[in-house]
């Protein structure tokens, strides 16, 4: 299955509010970049230590668009229209091809309100239907909401890699948990 930018995934509620899940395009740079730029400020554990410039956010998701070339699966969280999160799913090469990275940030305001759990369950099904067999991903050990998150969604911690994570001047334990899916 070949994914298009800006392909609508899936569309649902909460609390009256309509969230889009939905490929990533070009025109979603400045939205893009105005999330993870939150996420940087409010120093959640996401793979970035400053704020990204505007020419690095079109860079960014240029790299996202050519991505999907190559077989990935990058997802916007709306709501209202507006960029609230991110998900990804970049599927291994040669002989990798069945397994799967997943990546996954929101902001904080929408956290806590079943979409993290929504874009999860989206990446499996379209993990599934690409023939993956395993899910991986990473987490920061003391994200503890997140860790709960994906064990409740059926990861299982496999690894740890000690101050694998670094932001600012401290380090961070890092946790590889996978998921195996049945076909």
């Amino acid at each position: 299955m070949k994914f298009k930018p800006g392909q609508l995934i899936k569309t649902s509620w909460i609390n009256d509010e309509k969230v889009s899940f939905r490929c990533v395009k070009a025109e979603d740079t400045y939205g893009l970049l105005n999330h993870l730029n939150g996420l940087v400020k409010e120093k959640a554990f996401i793979g970035l230590n400053r704020v990204l410039t505007r020419r690095e956010g079109i860079k960014f998701v240029e790299k996202l668009l050519e991505s999907m070339k190559e077989g990935d699966v990058p997802l916007i969280i709306e709501v209202n229209k507006k960029v609230v999160g991110w998900g990804d799913l970049r599927p291994g090469r040669h002989s990798r091809s069945h397994v799967a990275e997943i990546i996954l940030s929101i902001d904080k305001k929408y956290r806590k309100l079943g979409i993290g759990t929504r874009m999860i369950k989206l990446l499996i099904e379209i993990a599934k239907s690409l023939k993956i067999k395993i899910i991986s991903l990473t987490v920061v050990a003391n994200n503890i909401a997140a860790r709960n998150l994906y064990k409740k969604l059926g990861f299982k911690e496999v690894g740890k890699i000690p101050e694998g994570r670094r932001y600012g001047n401290k380090y961070y334990d890092e946790i590889l948990m996978v998921k195996k899916l049945v076909h």
